[in-house]
């Protein structure tokens, strides 16, 4: 078994070789996702998309639609925010044992928003 001051020799070993389950580099890249799948969206679409799908009778309160360039234009600014704040924490708590735990969090946070963004543009595509 390994002694504590060993678990911490390859720990920071690790983190100096960059072992990590997801590159920050894939971070970068959901960003940029969102911001190009939001610029071929505004193209796409008219002025207006559908946010709200309902099924069956009933009463729905809130708008159906709403102006695509503030649709598609929130999803890149959010998952930006989602980035830079990760980044920012990240910064304040330094090294932390549960680092790989906390980059997965965010990569998966990250990864949500994307598939939300999509899903409203598949969404549109298929039932405007």
């Amino acid at each position: 078994m390994l002694e504590r001051s060993e678990a911490v020799a390859v720990m920071e070993a690790t983190k100096q070789i960059g072992t990590s389950i997801v590159p920050p580099i894939a971070n970068i890249g959901f960003v940029l996702t969102s911001v190009l799948a939001s610029a071929w969206a505004v193209t796409v679409f008219d002025a207006a998309v559908r946010i709200r799908w309902h099924v069956g009778e009933g009463v729905y309160w809130g708008p159906e639609y709403a102006p695509a360039i503030l649709v598609f234009g929130l999803f890149p600014v959010a998952i930006g925010a989602v980035y830079a704040g990760s980044r920012a924490i990240k910064g304040v708590l330094g090294p932390i044992e549960a680092e790989t735990i906390y980059e997965l969090a965010v990569s998966l946070s990250l990864v949500l928003i994307l598939f939300l963004q999509l899903l409203v543009i598949g969404l549109n595509l298929v039932a405007p």
